[in-house]
Protein backbone atom coordinates (compact mmCIF):
# COMPACT_ATOMS: atom_id res chain seq x y z
CA UNK A 1 0.00 0.00 0.00
CA UNK A 2 2.96 2.50 1.23
CA UNK A 3 4.56 1.79 -2.50
CA UNK A 4 1.16 2.48 -4.36
CA UNK A 5 1.09 6.02 -2.59
CA UNK A 6 4.06 6.80 -3.81
CA UNK A 7 3.71 5.89 -6.92
CA UNK A 8 0.66 7.61 -7.26
CA UNK A 9 0.47 10.54 -5.66
CA UNK A 10 2.17 13.55 -7.26
CA UNK A 11 5.03 15.84 -6.21
CA UNK A 12 3.16 19.01 -5.90
CA UNK A 13 0.32 17.22 -3.21
CA UNK A 14 3.58 15.84 -1.68
CA UNK A 15 5.45 19.07 -1.31
CA UNK A 16 1.66 20.66 -0.27
CA UNK A 17 1.74 18.51 2.65
CA UNK A 18 5.20 19.31 3.47
CA UNK A 19 4.69 22.57 3.79
CA UNK A 20 2.58 22.43 6.64
CA UNK A 21 4.05 19.28 8.07
CA UNK A 22 1.94 19.94 11.43
CA UNK A 23 -1.41 18.45 9.37
CA UNK A 24 0.62 15.11 8.84
CA UNK A 25 -0.76 12.33 11.40
CA UNK A 26 1.92 11.66 14.38
CA UNK A 27 5.08 10.16 12.97
CA UNK A 28 4.34 10.38 9.65
CA UNK A 29 6.83 13.30 8.57
CA UNK A 30 9.80 10.84 8.23
CA UNK A 31 7.62 8.70 5.26
CA UNK A 32 6.69 11.94 3.82
CA UNK A 33 10.23 13.17 3.63
CA UNK A 34 10.93 10.08 1.72
CA UNK A 35 8.30 10.18 -0.55
CA UNK A 36 9.25 14.08 -1.43
CA UNK A 37 13.17 13.24 -1.81
CA UNK A 38 12.63 9.86 -3.85
CA UNK A 39 9.87 11.58 -5.97
CA UNK A 40 11.14 11.01 -9.93
CA UNK A 41 10.35 14.16 -10.61
CA UNK A 42 12.10 16.01 -7.39
CA UNK A 43 14.49 18.58 -8.78
CA UNK A 44 16.74 20.35 -6.60
CA UNK A 45 14.58 24.26 -7.18
CA UNK A 46 11.71 22.19 -6.65
CA UNK A 47 13.11 21.35 -2.74
CA UNK A 48 14.69 24.29 -2.69
CA UNK A 49 11.59 25.88 0.04
CA UNK A 50 12.82 23.14 2.51
CA UNK A 51 16.05 24.51 2.78
CA UNK A 52 14.25 28.07 4.89
CA UNK A 53 11.09 25.43 6.31
CA UNK A 54 10.40 25.96 10.10
CA UNK A 55 10.32 22.66 10.98
CA UNK A 56 14.31 21.88 11.76
CA UNK A 57 13.76 17.94 10.23
CA UNK A 58 12.89 19.12 6.91
CA UNK A 59 15.49 21.54 6.37
CA UNK A 60 18.15 19.07 7.07
CA UNK A 61 16.58 16.90 4.76
CA UNK A 62 16.69 18.98 2.44
CA UNK A 63 19.82 20.02 2.79
CA UNK A 64 21.52 16.33 2.94
CA UNK A 65 19.63 15.93 0.01
CA UNK A 66 20.72 18.77 -2.52
CA UNK A 67 24.11 18.99 -1.34
CA UNK A 68 24.54 14.80 -2.27
CA UNK A 69 23.05 15.30 -5.79
CA UNK A 70 25.29 18.74 -6.79
CA UNK A 71 27.35 20.75 -4.60
CA UNK A 72 27.52 23.21 -6.68
CA UNK A 73 23.87 23.81 -7.27
CA UNK A 74 23.08 23.70 -3.60
CA UNK A 75 25.43 26.28 -3.01
CA UNK A 76 23.62 28.53 -5.20
CA UNK A 77 20.21 27.63 -4.34
CA UNK A 78 21.03 27.67 -0.33
CA UNK A 79 23.09 31.61 -1.04
CA UNK A 80 19.10 32.48 -2.79
CA UNK A 81 17.09 31.22 -0.16
CA UNK A 82 19.40 32.85 2.63
CA UNK A 83 18.49 36.25 1.07
CA UNK A 84 14.98 34.90 0.93
CA UNK A 85 14.63 34.31 4.20
CA UNK A 86 13.61 36.34 7.42
CA UNK A 87 16.53 38.20 8.76
CA UNK A 88 16.23 36.25 12.03
CA UNK A 89 16.31 32.51 9.91
CA UNK A 90 19.26 33.56 7.97
CA UNK A 91 22.46 33.13 10.15
CA UNK A 92 20.92 29.47 10.95
CA UNK A 93 20.28 28.46 7.11
CA UNK A 94 23.97 30.37 7.11
CA UNK A 95 25.37 27.15 9.12
CA UNK A 96 24.32 24.69 6.03
CA UNK A 97 26.78 26.30 3.59
CA UNK A 98 29.69 25.54 6.48
CA UNK A 99 29.18 21.90 5.54
CA UNK A 100 29.96 22.49 1.98
CA UNK A 101 33.19 23.27 -0.09
CA UNK A 102 34.56 26.24 0.78
CA UNK A 103 35.66 27.31 -3.03
CA UNK A 104 31.97 26.14 -3.58
CA UNK A 105 30.12 28.68 -1.56
CA UNK A 106 32.85 31.30 -2.27
CA UNK A 107 32.15 31.10 -5.64
CA UNK A 108 28.42 30.78 -5.16
CA UNK A 109 28.50 34.27 -3.08
CA UNK A 110 30.20 36.26 -5.48
CA UNK A 111 28.31 35.21 -8.26
CA UNK A 112 25.14 35.98 -6.67
CA UNK A 113 26.80 39.40 -5.40
CA UNK A 114 27.79 39.87 -9.30
CA UNK A 115 24.44 38.68 -11.06
CA UNK A 116 23.27 41.14 -13.57
CA UNK A 117 20.58 42.71 -12.22
CA UNK A 118 21.20 41.73 -8.63
CA UNK A 119 18.81 44.04 -6.45
CA UNK A 120 20.55 45.39 -3.38
CA UNK A 121 18.36 43.35 -1.25
CA UNK A 122 20.33 40.18 -2.86
CA UNK A 123 23.34 41.68 -2.58
CA UNK A 124 23.42 42.81 1.29
CA UNK A 125 21.86 39.44 1.76
CA UNK A 126 25.19 37.66 0.52
CA UNK A 127 27.53 40.41 2.55
CA UNK A 128 25.79 39.22 5.02
CA UNK A 129 26.32 35.75 4.53
CA UNK A 130 29.77 36.45 4.45
CA UNK A 131 30.03 37.92 7.97
CA UNK A 132 28.50 34.19 9.15
CA UNK A 133 31.76 32.80 8.03
CA UNK A 134 34.63 31.98 9.49
CA UNK A 135 36.88 33.81 7.43
CA UNK A 136 36.71 36.98 4.98
CA UNK A 137 39.91 36.92 3.23
CA UNK A 138 38.59 34.44 0.13
CA UNK A 139 35.99 37.13 -0.19
CA UNK A 140 37.86 40.66 0.31
CA UNK A 141 37.54 41.28 -3.60
CA UNK A 142 34.15 41.48 -3.16
CA UNK A 143 34.01 43.24 0.06
CA UNK A 144 36.09 46.06 -1.00
CA UNK A 145 34.13 46.70 -4.42
CA UNK A 146 31.18 46.76 -1.71
CA UNK A 147 32.79 49.15 0.32
CA UNK A 148 33.19 51.67 -2.63
CA UNK A 149 31.96 54.95 -2.74
CA UNK A 150 29.40 54.50 -5.70
CA UNK A 151 27.44 51.57 -3.88
CA UNK A 152 24.39 52.34 -1.54
CA UNK A 153 25.15 53.11 1.81
CA UNK A 154 23.89 49.67 3.13
CA UNK A 155 26.11 47.60 1.39
CA UNK A 156 29.02 49.86 1.96
CA UNK A 157 28.75 49.96 5.62
CA UNK A 158 27.96 46.22 5.84
CA UNK A 159 31.23 45.37 3.80
CA UNK A 160 33.69 47.81 5.98
CA UNK A 161 31.77 45.91 8.86
CA UNK A 162 33.26 42.30 7.39
CA UNK A 163 36.66 43.82 6.20
CA UNK A 164 37.06 44.78 9.98
CA UNK A 165 37.58 40.67 10.61
CA UNK A 166 40.29 41.05 7.74
CA UNK A 167 42.00 44.70 8.85
CA UNK A 168 45.51 43.58 8.84
CA UNK A 169 45.11 41.60 5.70
CA UNK A 170 47.78 43.29 3.04
CA UNK A 171 44.77 43.71 0.33
CA UNK A 172 42.54 45.80 3.32
CA UNK A 173 45.53 48.04 4.98
CA UNK A 174 45.87 51.34 2.09
CA UNK A 175 41.62 50.70 2.08
CA UNK A 176 41.44 51.96 5.38
CA UNK A 177 43.64 55.02 5.22
CA UNK A 178 41.36 56.12 1.65
CA UNK A 179 37.85 55.14 4.18
CA UNK A 180 39.07 57.87 7.10
CA UNK A 181 38.27 61.00 5.25
CA UNK A 182 34.84 59.56 3.65
CA UNK A 183 31.47 61.18 3.40
CA UNK A 184 29.75 58.55 5.17
CA UNK A 185 30.31 59.15 9.41
CA UNK A 186 29.54 55.18 10.48
CA UNK A 187 32.57 54.24 6.99
CA UNK A 188 34.34 56.93 9.12
CA UNK A 189 33.95 55.26 12.37
CA UNK A 190 35.12 51.82 11.07
CA UNK A 191 38.10 52.70 9.41
CA UNK A 192 39.43 54.98 12.33
CA UNK A 193 38.96 52.31 14.77
CA UNK A 194 40.90 49.95 12.68
CA UNK A 195 43.57 52.36 12.01
CA UNK A 196 43.39 53.45 16.15
CA UNK A 197 43.51 49.53 17.38
CA UNK A 198 47.21 49.36 15.39
CA UNK A 199 48.34 53.49 15.20
CA UNK A 200 51.69 54.05 13.70
CA UNK A 201 53.59 57.30 13.32
CA UNK A 202 52.68 57.90 10.15
CA UNK A 203 49.09 58.58 11.12
CA UNK A 204 49.64 61.10 13.63
CA UNK A 205 48.77 63.92 10.82
CA UNK A 206 45.37 61.93 9.78
CA UNK A 207 44.18 60.87 12.99
CA UNK A 208 45.04 65.04 14.13
CA UNK A 209 42.96 65.72 11.18
CA UNK A 210 40.13 63.43 11.81
CA UNK A 211 39.75 64.40 15.39
CA UNK A 212 38.20 68.07 15.89
CA UNK A 213 35.75 66.29 12.53
CA UNK A 214 34.31 63.19 14.63
CA UNK A 215 31.72 62.45 17.49
CA UNK A 216 33.06 62.21 20.79
CA UNK A 217 33.07 58.15 21.09
CA UNK A 218 35.19 58.27 17.87
CA UNK A 219 37.49 61.13 19.29
CA UNK A 220 38.13 58.91 22.46
CA UNK A 221 39.79 56.15 20.20
CA UNK A 222 42.02 58.59 18.45
CA UNK A 223 42.84 60.42 21.87
CA UNK A 224 43.70 56.12 23.08
CA UNK A 225 45.86 55.79 19.53
CA UNK A 226 48.02 59.17 20.08
CA UNK A 227 48.23 59.02 23.79
CA UNK A 228 50.02 55.70 22.55
CA UNK A 229 52.31 57.07 20.13
CA UNK A 230 52.65 59.70 22.49
CA UNK A 231 56.10 58.57 23.62
CA UNK A 232 57.17 57.27 20.48
CA UNK A 233 56.54 60.39 18.06
CA UNK A 234 56.42 63.41 20.49
CA UNK A 235 58.16 65.59 18.12
CA UNK A 236 55.72 64.73 15.40
CA UNK A 237 52.76 65.33 17.32
CA UNK A 238 53.26 68.37 18.75
CA UNK A 239 52.76 71.26 15.79
CA UNK A 240 48.93 69.45 14.80
CA UNK A 241 48.25 69.00 18.53
CA UNK A 242 49.66 73.09 19.35
CA UNK A 243 46.67 73.37 16.30
CA UNK A 244 43.79 71.85 17.72
CA UNK A 245 44.35 73.15 21.05
CA UNK A 246 42.79 76.10 19.94
CA UNK A 247 39.69 74.37 17.76
CA UNK A 248 36.17 75.40 18.44
CA UNK A 249 34.70 72.93 19.51
CA UNK A 250 35.64 72.58 23.36
CA UNK A 251 35.52 68.63 23.55
CA UNK A 252 38.10 68.66 20.78
CA UNK A 253 40.40 71.41 23.06
CA UNK A 254 39.86 69.12 26.06
CA UNK A 255 40.70 65.91 24.56
CA UNK A 256 44.00 68.03 23.07
CA UNK A 257 44.94 68.55 26.32
CA UNK A 258 44.91 65.37 27.95
CA UNK A 259 47.23 64.68 25.07
CA UNK A 260 49.56 67.35 25.76
CA UNK A 261 49.64 66.13 29.63
CA UNK A 262 50.97 63.06 28.42
CA UNK A 263 53.87 63.96 26.14
CA UNK A 264 57.30 63.53 27.52
CA UNK A 265 59.74 66.44 28.54
CA UNK A 266 56.69 68.23 29.47
CA UNK A 267 59.48 71.41 30.19
CA UNK A 268 60.34 72.11 26.59
CA UNK A 269 56.55 70.91 25.13
CA UNK A 270 55.20 73.93 26.76
CA UNK A 271 58.36 76.24 25.67
CA UNK A 272 57.12 75.23 22.24
CA UNK A 273 53.56 75.62 22.73
CA UNK A 274 54.13 78.90 24.13
CA UNK A 275 56.71 80.27 20.61
CA UNK A 276 53.79 78.84 18.68
CA UNK A 277 51.02 80.36 20.11
CA UNK A 278 52.44 83.90 19.60
CA UNK A 279 52.09 82.97 16.25
CA UNK A 280 48.53 82.35 16.16
CA UNK A 281 45.87 85.26 16.45
CA UNK A 282 44.63 86.16 19.63
CA UNK A 283 41.16 84.93 19.57
CA UNK A 284 42.91 81.54 19.06
CA UNK A 285 45.65 81.99 21.50
CA UNK A 286 43.01 82.64 24.03
CA UNK A 287 41.43 79.49 23.15
CA UNK A 288 44.41 77.45 23.31
CA UNK A 289 45.47 78.61 26.40
CA UNK A 290 42.02 77.97 28.15
CA UNK A 291 42.50 74.66 27.24
CA UNK A 292 45.41 73.70 28.92
CA UNK A 293 43.78 74.90 32.33
CA UNK A 294 42.03 71.50 32.26
CA UNK A 295 45.38 69.79 33.15
CA UNK A 296 47.04 72.69 34.70
CA UNK A 297 48.14 70.47 37.82
CA UNK A 298 50.01 68.21 35.53
CA UNK A 299 52.02 70.99 34.41
CA UNK A 300 52.57 73.42 37.40
CA UNK A 301 56.52 72.24 37.45
CA UNK A 302 56.77 72.74 34.03
CA UNK A 303 55.51 76.39 34.01
CA UNK A 304 57.29 76.74 37.27
CA UNK A 305 60.94 76.41 35.19
CA UNK A 306 59.75 78.63 32.34
CA UNK A 307 58.98 81.26 34.96
CA UNK A 308 63.44 81.48 35.32
CA UNK A 309 64.05 80.73 31.80
CA UNK A 310 66.44 82.83 30.33
CA UNK A 311 64.70 84.78 27.62
CA UNK A 312 62.17 87.51 29.23
CA UNK A 313 59.63 86.88 26.74
CA UNK A 314 58.94 83.36 27.90
CA UNK A 315 59.04 84.76 31.94
CA UNK A 316 56.70 87.14 30.64
CA UNK A 317 54.24 84.44 29.05
CA UNK A 318 54.65 81.99 31.51
CA UNK A 319 53.76 84.67 34.54
CA UNK A 320 50.84 85.32 32.16
CA UNK A 321 50.22 81.53 31.90
CA UNK A 322 49.96 80.96 35.86
CA UNK A 323 47.54 84.22 35.92
CA UNK A 324 45.35 82.44 34.07
CA UNK A 325 45.61 79.41 35.69
CA UNK A 326 45.19 80.24 39.25
CA UNK A 327 46.49 77.52 40.60
CA UNK A 328 47.65 76.92 44.24
CA UNK A 329 50.64 74.35 43.44
CA UNK A 330 52.00 77.62 41.41
CA UNK A 331 52.39 79.81 44.34
CA UNK A 332 56.05 78.94 45.91
CA UNK A 333 57.33 79.49 42.46
CA UNK A 334 55.40 83.13 42.28
CA UNK A 335 56.68 84.21 45.60
CA UNK A 336 59.97 83.49 43.76
CA UNK A 337 59.51 85.37 40.95
CA UNK A 338 58.05 88.36 43.07
CA UNK A 339 60.66 88.50 45.37
CA UNK A 340 63.62 88.33 43.02
CA UNK A 341 62.61 89.54 39.20
CA UNK A 342 63.51 92.91 38.11
CA UNK A 343 60.81 93.44 35.60
CA UNK A 344 58.34 95.81 37.27
CA UNK A 345 55.70 94.09 34.41
CA UNK A 346 56.81 90.28 35.80
CA UNK A 347 55.99 91.73 39.29
CA UNK A 348 52.84 93.52 38.66
CA UNK A 349 51.65 90.09 37.08
CA UNK A 350 52.90 88.42 40.24
CA UNK A 351 51.24 90.32 42.53
CA UNK A 352 48.03 89.86 40.94
CA UNK A 353 48.18 86.18 41.09
CA UNK A 354 49.47 86.59 45.03
CA UNK A 355 46.38 88.62 45.42
CA UNK A 356 44.32 85.50 44.61
CA UNK A 357 45.15 83.47 47.35
CA UNK A 358 45.13 85.75 50.24
CA UNK A 359 47.37 84.62 53.65
CA UNK A 360 49.40 86.15 56.35
CA UNK A 361 52.52 84.34 54.32
CA UNK A 362 51.80 86.40 50.54
CA UNK A 363 50.51 89.68 52.78
CA UNK A 364 54.08 89.81 54.11
CA UNK A 365 55.81 89.20 50.48
CA UNK A 366 53.51 91.87 49.02
CA UNK A 367 54.58 94.44 51.57
CA UNK A 368 58.19 93.66 51.22
CA UNK A 369 57.99 95.86 48.00
CA UNK A 370 55.25 98.47 48.71
CA UNK A 371 58.12 101.37 48.90
CA UNK A 372 58.91 100.30 45.39
CA UNK A 373 57.78 103.33 42.96
CA UNK A 374 57.47 101.27 40.39
CA UNK A 375 55.13 98.33 42.15
CA UNK A 376 53.33 100.62 44.66
CA UNK A 377 50.77 100.11 42.85
CA UNK A 378 50.52 96.90 42.17
CA UNK A 379 50.66 96.12 45.68
CA UNK A 380 47.83 98.36 46.73
CA UNK A 381 45.69 96.69 44.24
CA UNK A 382 46.53 93.60 45.40
CA UNK A 383 45.73 94.60 49.03
CA UNK A 384 42.18 95.14 48.15
CA UNK A 385 41.75 91.49 48.31
CA UNK A 386 42.78 90.42 52.15
CA UNK A 387 40.47 91.15 54.77
CA UNK A 388 42.78 91.57 57.53
CA UNK A 389 42.94 94.17 59.44
CA UNK A 390 46.88 94.38 58.42
CA UNK A 391 46.02 95.11 55.02
CA UNK A 392 42.68 97.49 55.93
CA UNK A 393 45.84 99.94 57.94
CA UNK A 394 47.88 99.61 54.66
CA UNK A 395 45.52 100.61 52.52
CA UNK A 396 44.63 103.73 54.40
CA UNK A 397 48.12 104.92 54.85
CA UNK A 398 48.07 104.86 50.96
CA UNK A 399 45.22 107.92 50.95
CA UNK A 400 47.79 110.13 51.13
CA UNK A 401 49.78 108.75 48.53
CA UNK A 402 50.89 111.62 45.70
CA UNK A 403 49.40 109.11 42.77
CA UNK A 404 46.08 109.83 41.80
CA UNK A 405 45.42 106.51 40.83
CA UNK A 406 46.88 104.70 44.23
CA UNK A 407 44.88 106.66 46.25
CA UNK A 408 41.40 105.72 44.02
CA UNK A 409 42.79 102.29 44.72
CA UNK A 410 43.43 102.51 48.16
CA UNK A 411 39.70 103.88 48.32
CA UNK A 412 37.91 100.98 46.42
CA UNK A 413 39.88 98.56 48.46
CA UNK A 414 38.39 100.04 51.82
CA UNK A 415 34.55 99.12 50.35
CA UNK A 416 32.91 97.46 52.74
CA UNK A 417 35.04 97.56 56.00
CA UNK A 418 32.86 99.12 57.99
CA UNK A 419 34.82 100.74 60.33
CA UNK A 420 34.81 103.92 62.25
CA UNK A 421 38.96 104.67 61.18
CA UNK A 422 37.63 103.72 57.59
CA UNK A 423 34.73 105.83 57.61
CA UNK A 424 37.01 108.94 59.10
CA UNK A 425 39.78 108.57 56.51
CA UNK A 426 37.47 108.17 53.76
CA UNK A 427 35.76 111.04 54.90
CA UNK A 428 38.49 113.37 55.38
CA UNK A 429 39.99 112.54 51.57
CA UNK A 430 35.85 113.02 50.63
CA UNK A 431 36.15 116.53 51.97
CA UNK A 432 39.73 117.67 51.42
CA UNK A 433 41.49 115.90 48.36
CA UNK A 434 42.71 118.09 45.69
CA UNK A 435 40.79 115.41 42.71
CA UNK A 436 37.48 115.95 42.36
CA UNK A 437 38.19 112.34 40.83
CA UNK A 438 39.44 111.15 44.24
CA UNK A 439 37.03 112.97 45.97
CA UNK A 440 33.73 111.13 43.80
CA UNK A 441 35.54 108.24 44.37
CA UNK A 442 35.37 108.47 48.40
CA UNK A 443 32.08 109.32 48.20
CA UNK A 444 30.97 105.90 46.56
CA UNK A 445 33.20 104.48 49.15
CA UNK A 446 31.30 105.86 51.99
CA UNK A 447 27.83 104.46 50.63
CA UNK A 448 29.19 101.22 51.18
CA UNK A 449 30.34 101.81 55.04
CA UNK A 450 27.12 101.38 56.72
CA UNK A 451 25.44 103.76 58.76
CA UNK A 452 28.24 105.90 59.96
CA UNK A 453 29.53 106.07 56.12
CA UNK A 454 25.64 107.07 55.00
CA UNK A 455 25.86 110.01 57.78
CA UNK A 456 29.35 111.43 57.14
CA UNK A 457 27.72 111.42 53.67
CA UNK A 458 25.22 113.27 54.96
CA UNK A 459 27.43 115.91 56.43
CA UNK A 460 29.57 116.28 53.85
CA UNK A 461 26.55 117.06 51.42
CA UNK A 462 25.71 119.61 53.89
CA UNK A 463 29.31 120.94 54.22
CA UNK A 464 28.99 121.62 50.38
CA UNK A 465 25.73 123.25 49.92
CA UNK A 466 27.04 125.78 52.19
CA UNK A 467 30.53 126.11 50.45
CA UNK A 468 28.77 126.94 47.75
CA UNK A 469 25.97 129.28 49.22
CA UNK A 470 28.64 131.51 50.72
CA UNK A 471 30.84 131.05 47.33
CA UNK A 472 28.97 134.37 45.33
CA UNK A 473 29.82 136.98 48.09
CA UNK A 474 33.56 135.85 47.82
CA UNK A 475 34.05 135.95 44.59
CA UNK A 476 32.07 139.30 43.93
CA UNK A 477 34.71 140.81 47.29
CA UNK A 478 37.35 139.12 45.13
CA UNK A 479 36.06 140.71 42.03
CA UNK A 480 36.09 144.17 43.93
CA UNK A 481 39.60 144.12 44.89
CA UNK A 482 40.68 143.06 41.52
CA UNK A 483 39.22 145.60 40.27
CA UNK A 484 40.59 148.39 42.63
CA UNK A 485 44.34 146.73 41.75
CA UNK A 486 44.04 147.47 37.74
CA UNK A 487 42.42 150.78 38.37
CA UNK A 488 44.18 152.76 41.69
CA UNK A 489 42.09 156.25 40.54
CA UNK A 490 38.82 154.23 42.14
CA UNK A 491 40.25 154.15 45.55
Amino acid sequence: MSLFRRNTTTLDELLARLKNPTSAPPGALDDLLDQVIGHPDATPRKLAFMLAADHPKVREAGFRCLAAGAARECAEIMVEAIAAAPVHRRREMAQYLGRLDRTVVVDALRRAFNAPGAKVEQRTAVLEIVGYGGSVLDMLPTLKAAAQPEQPQVLRRLAVRQLRRAAGAPGVAMLWRELVHDEDEQVRADALAVLCERPTADLVETLFARLPQERREVQQAIVGALSRLARECSEQMEEPLFGVLADECADTRAAAARLFAELPDAPAVLRRFLEFSRGLAQWLRERALDALTGIAEHLTDALADLMFDPAPDVRMTAMLLAARWNHAGLLPHVLRVWRADGDWWTCSIAADILARFPSPETFAALMERVRDPDLRFSVVHALRAFPMPEATRALIEHLADPERSVRCTALQGLRERATSEVADAVFRVARDDPEEQVRQVAKETLRTLGSTGKALLVELSAAEERAESEAPAEVLELEMENEALRNPTLS
